[in-house]
């Protein structure tokens, strides 16, 4: 996922340059929540081939098309004397916004497993598919608030 999302990212200023902001993002993002999605299918019986390598690539690779842009699209809005503010409250709403994400998640994951019964890879199979269907249920918010908030253009200003 990792080596995926940094070869990614290499691409993305020419993506943009050739699509806009607003596909390059939108294709990211609905690719992350392909991904969790996927994950979401996960079961007991899964490899790593079969269960977690494709959802894991579709993670980095969405993972890759999408926080570039974001950064950039939301830092483009900002006059250069407030960019190191903005920078900064920006970087601190990604960390709030991860944090709570996880924590929901966790307990998602926790009440799931919490009255699970059977053996205990089952019982954890069955926490983090749930957690991640919420997950991919959470994602899919993302590009719809996207779509409706960027306008079109190379530069995917926000309305």
């Amino acid at each position: 996922m990792t080596l995926v999302m940094f070869t990614t990212v290499r691409l993305v200023p020419r993506l943009l340059a050739r699509f806009g902001v607003k596909p390059v993002l939108l294709t990211g993002m609905t690719l992350i929540a392909a991904g969790t999605g996927w994950l979401w299918r996960l079961g007991t019986g899964d490899g790593y081939l079969a269960g977690l390598l494709g959802p894991l690539l579709l993670l980095g690779l969405g993972v890759g098309l999408s926080f570039m842009p974001l950064n950039a699209t939301i830092l483009s809005a900002v006059e250069p004397g407030e960019a190191g503010a903005a920078s900064g409250l920006l970087q601190t709403l990604q960390w709030l916004g991860g944090t709570v994400g996880l924590s929901v998640l966790v307990t998602v994951y926790g009440t799931a497993t919490r009255y699970a019964t059977g053996d205990p890879a089952r019982i954890l199979v069955h926490g983090a598919s749930r957690a991640f269907g919420f997950g991919s249920l959470i994602a899919l918010a993302a590009p719809a608030v996207a779509a409706s908030v960027l306008t079109g253009g190379r530069t995917g200003t926000a309305r």
